[in-house]
């Protein structure tokens, strides 16, 4: 099925997003493991910072912002994306998302607040240091070390918990009845849609997004938001967009229901 055939079997469904029930059904934790996991980066940044040498003190910043790289790569790996080749559009997704904290973050920071895995505050704190560590060719201060591996550690700590998501769940308008239930594998790139109608009987057939697509890219999203209002409605928002339906987020109502 083309991009214009998936698109338009979803865009002649009767549905609304300004009220909706959703329903979450299985879950399953993203991961992807390196050799070297950025952990054990920390683990070496911190082991350098107490040696207390100048050696000591520039391996601690620079296992630090290996740390950091390698969590970054590890969240594109995670959420099925080459972090050297991924989608084009991805960055028409982030700045969909983004705001003017966001505007000057590389490229690949700029998708990882996209998709709400990491605050943008944490983020830029990120950028600053890393630049830190490329650009300055001086000896760095015991205390910009040490606040180089407690960033490095928080964003670890912060993104690991948004590596869980429900792979699995239904989205059901209240007013029409009509809804989707999404899915996708473990194993496979792709999400699938099963379009249900008012009478559960009757089901329209089942319609596969390809994983490199906008839309794609906002289901996603929507699953790793879940129990989040704000940023399920800015998904719903974005979905809204793509499907060429009206959506007002300030007076949206979402509820989560758990069966």
């Amino acid at each position: 099925m083309s991009e214009l055939e998936y698109l338009s079997e979803l865009k002649q469904v009767p549905i609304l997003f300004d009220n909706v029930s959703i329903t979450p059904d299985a879950g399953s934790r993203l991961d992807w493991t390196f050799e070297v996991n950025p952990s054990e980066y920390i683990s070496f940044a911190k082991r350098d910072f107490r040696e207390g040498s100048k050696r000591g003190l520039i391996n601690s910043l620079g296992n630090s912002k290996r740390a950091i790289d390698c969590q970054i790569d590890r969240i594109f790996r995670a959420l099925g994306y080459d972090p050297k080749k991924y989608p084009k559009n991805l960055n028409e997704f982030s700045e969909f998302f983004g705001d003017e904290d966001s505007i000057n973050l590389p490229a690949k920071l700029k998708v990882i607040v996209g998709f709400g895995i990491a605050p943008c505050g944490l983020v830029s704190e990120i950028r600053t240091l890393r630049n830190k560590i490329e650009h300055d060719f001086i000896v760095p201060d015991s205390v910009d070390v040490r606040r180089a591996f407690e960033t490095a550690e928080l964003f670890v700590a912060a993104t690991e918990r948004k590596l869980i998501d429900y792979w699995e769940f239904e989205l059901k308008c209240l007013d029409t009845k009509y809804g989707f239930y999404l899915h996708r594998m473990y194993d496979k790139p792709e999400f699938e849609c099963w379009v249900r109608e008012p009478n559960p009987v009757d089901e329209l057939k089942k319609v596969s997004i390809p994983r490199d697509t906008l839309l794609h890219h906002c289901i996603l999203r929507m699953t790793l938001s879940m129990e989040q209002e704000l940023e399920f409605g800015r998904s719903l928002q974005f979905l809204s967009k793509i499907l060429e339906k009206s959506f007002d987020i300030e007076t949206a109502k979402i509820e989560f229901s758990y069966e």
